[in-house]
């Protein structure tokens, strides 16, 4: 069959072969100078993850990612023996030995909340902070603590960093990402950890190389009711999953050149907030036949992009998964929807009003989930011991204390990782083919 390859000059003679809807995709692990090339924002022309895109009516329907752990074929590594076939799992109100020591790279607002969060929490200390401004990285050292730095490498080889935070933008995550793993700094990158799949293969294979630990940032994983929720899903508290509804969406009133309108910086609702609601309807999905996730069959999507940055400003997709479970999906910059999940059974229906942040704050805590059952309707409240952020943090301590890789269910995995990031790429494609189709 049809045989998509990059070709690309590897740093080492190995390959990571995935099965996708019968064709096969090979991936070589590529230096970090080419990796510019490989991991931008995904526009036409980059390398591309998936096998190819299949036109269907005003529509695409995109071969997805069947990526399968016996087909991640891993290299020797030169770090800890990972123990096979062992995910760790977590006790996120626990304390570790010591407290870990992080590197900051980026000086936005989340990095600040990340900094603030574990420190009032006592998950963590602010000992370095990397900004493209040496007046940034000096503010926020006043403020949250740390050593300045402008140099990346320079900082990554410093005393005292024991994994490292990134929170830049989107297109910075994979070369910061892949210098870290590269020197054995554990990594919890903010989501999307690149903006392609093969960048996020790359980051991955990485980590799996030099044997150091990796966590893509999808921090509400971390809440005690997404737990709730799959368990609930499972033991069929709803009866038979029908349908799946999940939705993001914010006004975001800023000018063109910011990172959320910006084509080189990875702008647009998809790549930044659509993982939200594809990644929770993957774990619902998922949870129907006791799997972590879902894999995505199919896609199609609508929507409008920015009139000035052409980036993508508002998408609906409907998405069938590899179970034949069916999500509507919606993310947005231009219209204020909130957040939420809805689900329907045979039985009863389910929703978490903040599936993505608790309380509706990003430091929040306190959440709920609404069961209908028999024309009734239950709400459980449900609080998690201190904010995502710090759980997220706490939750890469472990990892370091016992030499993992990365953590169990329900936080992101690499396999997930990987499948979340084509299908985010998908999305992208079948939302420019429908717009290719209307003119």
């Amino acid at each position: 069959g049809h045989q998509s390859r990059f070709e690309r000059e590897p740093i080492m003679a190995l390959a990571c072969s995935a099965p996708m809807m019968g064709h096969l995709v090979s991936v070589a692990v590529i230096s970090i100078p080419q990796l510019r090339d490989v991991v931008s924002s995904g526009h036409p022309g980059t390398a591309r993850f998936h096998s190819g895109v299949h036109m269907h009516s005003h529509h695409s329907v995109c071969n997805q990612t069947r990526f399968h752990s016996k087909n991640f074929v891993l290299p020797p590594k030169a770090g800890p023996t990972l123990r096979e076939g062992r995910i760790l799992s977590i006790d996120r109100s626990s304390t570790v030995s010591h407290s870990t020591r992080w590197a900051i790279a980026g000086t936005g607002k989340i990095s600040t909340l990340f900094a603030e969060c574990i420190t009032r929490t006592e998950s963590g200390a602010v000992s370095h902070v990397l900004s493209r401004s040496e007046e940034s990285a000096q503010r926020f050292t006043e403020a949250q603590g740390g050593i300045p730095w402008t140099n990346a490498r320079k900082m990554l080889s410093a005393d005292g960093v024991d994994a490292l935070y990134i929170g830049t933008p989107h297109s910075e995550h994979a070369e910061l990402a892949i210098s870290a793993l590269s020197l054995g700094v554990p990594v919890l990158c903010e989501k999307p950890l690149t903006c392609s799949g093969a960048g996020t293969l790359a980051v991955v294979m990485a980590a799996h190389q030099n044997g150091t630990a990796l966590i893509e940032g999808w921090m509400y994983r971390c809440h005690p009711q997404i737990a709730r929720l799959r368990e609930l899903i499972s033991s069929g508290a709803i009866g038979e999953l029908q349908s799946i509804e999940s939705h993001f969406g914010f006004r975001a009133d800023v000018d063109p050149e910011h990172r959320l309108r910006n084509q080189k910086l990875g702008g647009g609702p998809i790549l930044d907030i659509g993982g939200y609601p594809m990644s929770l309807a993957m774990l619902v999905a998922g949870a129907t036949d006791d799997r972590s996730h879902a894999r995505p069959r199919s896609m199609e999507a609508v929507g409008v992009f920015d009139p000035i940055t052409d980036v993508d400003a508002d998408s609906a997709a409907v998405v069938t998964f590899d179970n034949g479970l069916e999500a509507k999906l919606r993310c947005s910059i231009i219209e204020d929807l909130g957040t939420g999940l809805h689900c329907v059974g045979s039985d009863g229906e389910l929703r978490l009003e903040h599936p993505f942040l608790p309380e509706a704050r990003r430091d929040g805590r306190r959440a709920t989930i609404e069961i209908e059952q028999n024309g009734e309707t239950r709400v459980e409240s449900i609080e998690a011991p201190m904010d995502c952020f710090s759980l997220e943090a706490r939750a890469m301590s472990e990892l370091i204390e016992t030499r993992e890789l990365q953590p169990e269910p329900p936080l992101v995995g690499h396999e997930e990782s990987v499948v979340i990031a084509g299908a985010l790429e998908s999305w992208r494609s079948a939302l420019e083919q429908a717009r290719r189709d209307r003119s």
